[in-house]
């Protein structure tokens, strides 16, 4: 009989929009790497906003490599088209429960993503009415200065996401069709937020992970 070595499914799509970023891709890629869940979970999906520095040929000469360490990789670079409608071009290309937005001037704690993860399944798991069942977005927190907005002290539900760095359900965010295109950049996760809202969805802040 024929062994054969199957990676489990992943259970995220980690959508990146880069634009001249090349000097922080290697600290973001570093910490990524270094996370307690295995990358092979992640499908990777990358496009690059007509960058004018060294960015898409970095990602290019990185790509054999992050295609060893994630469970998919998808490359692309266009036109800048924003920050809302570049995740929606990454939305459109996902087949995963959940749809992780984040930005690439950051690092990772090494439990930052297992945390969000298990917070987001436990809510998913959660029988029709019950109140995890309807949650849309986990957001993470930022260090050392928390982002300056209200939240419940004990759920965590808050009136808006900041997608610095937000792990979504994928169905919660198709069916609102994504991010609004015409907002260019900043505000779209305010809008987005409010939109989710309108549609019966709650949001979460996860200050554990950070």
């Amino acid at each position: 009989m024929q062994e054969t070595n199957h990676r489990p499914a992943p259970q995220i799509t980690l959508s990146i929009v880069t634009y001249n970023s090349e000097k922080w891709l290697n600290a973001f890629f570093l910490s990524l790497l270094k996370q307690n869940l295995l990358c092979r979970q992640i499908a990777l999906c990358v496009l690059d906003n007509g960058s004018k520095d060294g960015t898409y040929a970095w990602l290019q000469a990185k790509e054999p490599e992050l295609k060893e360490s994630f469970a998919s990789v998808q490359l692309h670079q266009g036109p800048n088209i924003g920050f809302g409608a570049g995740h929606n071009h990454n939305l459109a290309l996902t087949h995963t429960p959940f749809f992780w937005v984040t930005n690439v001037d950051l690092e990772f704690e090494h439990d930052t993503l297992t945390t969000l993860l298990q917070t987001a399944q436990r809510d998913a798991a959660q029988a029709p009415g019950e109140a995890g069942a309807k949650v849309a977005a986990w957001e993470c927190r930022q260090k050392p200065y928390e982002h300056p907005k209200d939240y419940h002290p004990v759920t965590g539900q808050t009136s808006w996401c900041s997608c610095a760095c937000v792990l979504f359900k994928t169905e919660a965010i198709q069916a609102v069709k994504g991010y609004e295109p015409l907002l260019f950049m900043y505000g779209e996760d305010v809008e987005l937020s409010y939109r989710l809202r309108d549609h019966g969805y709650t949001l979460r802040y996860v200050p554990n992970a950070t």
